[in-house]
């Protein structure tokens, strides 16, 4: 599977870094937990001031865009795992009005509440689904972060309560990642097919677009190529292989 990256968004820097330390510790080196330490009071205060209303909307609008740019282009993250309550007066935003505000930028990533909150049942689940406008059901949970009298769960609630939805919600991403580069390669293998010809897609245009999916998995690509394409000469083929570079 590899490494995946998860963005833990919590206002209270003790939690935040009981939480990273909990998955760090229960997985080892499966998952790499942002922000790190240096960046948290950076990352929080971007939370903190898109949610707040009292600040003016050209500010929370600034604050927004970095963390979506955090979240997309610098750390490429695959799971977002959010406190329920990120502000501490009723003038602010909560997890869930955070999570719309990213739909809002096109950020279509599975979500995790971690909170204190008593809700830690299918019901309030469902309900988030449809708030928060997803179908699937691994896009959405919510864990209670398994309080005790000292403070936040242990390393054996954690691994009985919450780092197996972790590991399943990661696991539904990859596949679903997955079936879509499979299904643009596909479409990709289908126009040349139909094309018949390889004079046209030896554009720079189209050349570069199927560049891009080679990229994704080229050894895939060279598979899928290979089997779909018996209307066209191998020679053919394996001219234009060469001409992508995929093969010498």
């Amino acid at each position: 599977m590899g490494q995946k990256n998860i963005l833990l968004i919590e206002n209270q820097y003790t939690q935040f870094e009981n939480i990273k330390d909990l998955i760090t510790v229960c997985c080892m080196d499966e998952f790499i937990v942002y922000p790190d330490i240096k960046e948290f009071t950076t990352v929080a205060d971007w939370v903190r001031i898109s949610l707040n209303r009292r600040y003016d909307k050209s500010r929370r609008d600034d604050a927004l865009k970095r963390l979506e740019k955090y979240i997309v282009s610098e750390k490429e993250i695959d799971l977002l795992i959010v406190d329920h309550i990120l502000i501490g007066h009723t003038d602010g935003g909560n997890g869930i009005h955070l999570i719309k505000d990213l739909q809002s930028c096109n950020i279509q990533l599975p979500y995790i509440f971690l909170s204190r909150t008593p809700r830690n049942n299918r019901d309030v689940a469902k309900d988030l689904r449809k708030e928060l406008q997803v179908t699937e059901p691994h896009q959405v949970n919510w864990i209670d972060k398994g309080y005790a009298n000292i403070g936040i769960g242990t390393e054996d609630y954690f691994n009985r309560n919450v780092i197996p939805i972790i590991k399943n919600v990661i696991n539904m991403k990859e596949k679903k990642d997955q079936l879509a580069v499979d299904r643009h390669l596909n479409e990709t293998i289908n126009g040349i097919i139909r094309i018949n010809s390889f004079d046209i897609i030896h554009s720079k245009e189209f050349a570069t677009k199927v560049q891009q999916l080679c990229d994704e998995d080229k050894t895939k690509f060279i598979a899928f190529f290979y089997n779909r394409t018996s209307t066209i000469t191998k020679d053919d083929g394996v001219e234009f292989l060469k001409s992508l570079k995929l093969i010498q």
